[in-house]
């Protein structure tokens, strides 16, 4: 019972959860990506605008999408862990104090980032997905 190693501490981090995947792999096709982040550490709330806590999730290989918010959409969980409010997407915006339900999504770094809306325990599974297009040419897994 347990774990082996004793006094082995996580680092503060969000990492990617059970899964990243998409619905579709072939060229110039609407693409849903659905990613799981957990966090290792409570992450409180902060209530200065420019304080806020961001989490940027990048290495998306040419996916095309215009700059700007993109809306995430609720995955509902079907395995443990399942410690999340019924929708997790309402905790997280595009911009510090912006609408529930979006991501920043940037075309030039072909990244997404997301801003808390709210205090989030840790080890907390949040699952959600947002479109984006494939490239038009084939390109290995990034």
């Amino acid at each position: 019972p347990g774990y082996a190693r004793p006094l082995l501490v996580l680092a503060a981090r969000w990492t990617a959860g059970t899964s990243a995947s998409q619905a579709t792999q072939y060229p110039l096709q609407p693409n849903r990506i659905t990613l799981s982040l957990i966090s290792t550490v409570t992450c409180h709330m902060r209530t200065r605008t420019y304080d806020a806590i961001s989490i940027t999730v990048a290495n998306f290989s040419n996916a095309k999408a215009p700059t700007g918010p993109v809306a995430l959409s609720e995955i509902a969980c079907t395995s443990p862990p399942c410690v999340w409010e019924a929708d997790s997407t309402t905790m997280f915006a595009a911009t510090p104090g912006g609408t529930p339900k979006e991501g920043y999504w940037d075309a030039s770094k072909f990244s997404l980032t997301l801003y808390l809306l709210r205090e989030v325990p840790a080890f907390m599974l949040a699952s959600f997905s947002f479109a984006v297009t494939n490239p038009a040419v084939g390109q290995a897994y990034p």
